[in-house]
C-alpha cells in the first residue's frame, strides 16, 4: 500500500479539481438565482416577496441526493459530444442537483445583507463574503455524493483505486485516507472562513 501511496495521493488531487469546477460552477448558479430571490425575498410585504418565498422553501426543503437522482432519470443524455468535452452529463445533472441547496442557501444570505444594508449595518453587509465562502466549502463536501451516478471525482477514483487492491485492510486504509484529505480540506477551509470572518467585523 505504501509505495501506491505517491499514485493515490497524485490522482486523488487531479480528481479533487472536478470537486472544485462543480462546487464552483455550482456557487454561480447559486449566486446568480440567489440574488434574484434574495432581492425579492427581502421587499417584505411586497407580492415580490410572497412569490420568492414559496421557491425558496421548496428548493430549501428538496433533498439533494433525490432531486440527483431525479434528473438523472428524467433527463436525457447529450448527445453533443463537443458540450460533454467540456462537462460531462452526471456533471451537469450534479450541479444542477446541487444548486436547489446554493440558490437556496445564497438567497437567505443576499437576503440578510441587503436588511443590514437598509438598517446601516455596513459592518455585517460585508459578512456576505465569508458567508459565500462557507457556502462553497459545503458545496465541495457535498460533491461528493456526485460518485452514485458515476461523476469523476475525488471519492468515486478512492473507490474504484481501492478496488484494485487485494488487501481488505489496504482498501480500509485507502478509503481512512481519503476522508482524511477531505476532513484536511473542511480543517483549511475553516481556518480561513475563520480569518475572513474576523477581518471584516475588524474593519
Amino acid at each position: 500500500m505504501l509505495e501506491l501511496l505517491p499514485e493515490f495521493l497524485l490522482g486523488f488531487g487531479n480528481y479533487f479539481k472536478t470537486n472544485l469546477f462543480i462546487a464552483f460552477c455550482t456557487l454561480i448558479v447559486g449566486l446568480l438565482g440567489g440574488a434574484i430571490l434574495g432581492f425579492m425575498h427581502s421587499r417584505n410585504g411586497s407580492i415580490l416577496s410572497k412569490l420568492a418565498s414559496p421557491v425558496i422553501s421548496l428548493l430549501r426543503a428538496f433533498p439533494v441526493f433525490v432531486l440527483m437522482f431525479v434528473l438523472w432519470n428524467f433527463i436525457p443524455r447529450s448527445q453533443n459530444t463537443s458540450i460533454n468535452y467540456f462537462i460531462s452529463d452526471p456533471d451537469m445533472i450534479l450541479i444542477l442537483a446541487l444548486s436547489a441547496f446554493s440558490v437556496s442557501s445564497l438567497s437567505d444570505i443576499v437576503s440578510d445583507a441587503l436588511h443590514f444594508k437598509y438598517m446601516g449595518d455596513s459592518e455585517r453587509v460585508w459578512l456576505v463574503i465569508p458567508n459565500i465562502f462557507r457556502t462553497f466549502v459545503t458545496l465541495v463536501l457535498s460533491t461528493s455524493i456526485g460518485a452514485a451516478i458515476g461523476v469523476k471525482e475525488a471519492v468515486t477514483y478512492s473507490l474504484v483505486f481501492s478496488d484494485g487492491l487485494a488487501d481488505r485492510s489496504d482498501k480500509l486504509l485507502l478509503i481512512l485516507i481519503a476522508s482524511i484529505l477531505f476532513a484536511l480540506f473542511f480543517g483549511i477551509s475553516r481556518m480561513i472562513l475563520d480569518y475572513m470572518t474576523f477581518r471584516f467585523k475588524a474593519a
